[in-house]
């Protein structure tokens, strides 16, 4: 979900103002190249299945299965279809679904992704990180000792 938040409002050096506009996004960011190819894999959708088939409702997991396999085959180097646009469009779908499942727009059941993950104690990994960091530093002077690199 995108917030808005109050704020003071912008103004251009015309004199015209625009409300507020931290943490709403900045789609100018986006690149274009990109939401061009991601376009054109939901045109293809539209021919092969119905515009806006996705939209009617799909389990999370049929976007995660999807997401994965074209990841693996985008890995492998296989040219068979445009694995990259696949992968970008099943991402941005499942966030739609899910944020449209969030707001009761789209039944809660199409969430089918486990609700059991293990807790991990934030301040655990952070010391795990310090304490590699740490490891990593003593490492790599003592492979320097003779003043040769032996990594």
């Amino acid at each position: 979900m995108i917030k808005s938040e109050a704020g003071p409002n912008r103004e251009f050096d015309t004199g015209a103002q625009r409300d507020f506009a931290s943490g709403k996004g900045t789609p100018s960011l986006f690149p274009g190249d990109a939401y061009l190819e991601v376009c054109k894999h939901f045109e293809e959708g539209a021919a092969k299945y119905d515009a806006r088939n996705w939209e009617k409702g799909m389990p999370l997991s049929a976007y995660i299965d999807s997401l994965e396999r074209h990841i693996s085959a985008e890995k492998l180097g296989l040219t068979d279809e445009s694995h990259d646009r696949a992968i970008a469009w099943n991402a941005i779908c499942y966030l739609a679904t899910k944020l449209r499942i969030a707001a009761g727009v789209l039944p809660a059941e199409l969430n089918d992704m486990p609700v059991t993950y293990p807790t991990i104690d934030q301040k655990a990994v952070e010391a795990n990180h310090v304490r590699s960091a740490a490891m990593a530093g003593a490492t790599s002077k003592a492979l320097k000792l003779d003043g040769r690199n032996h990594v």
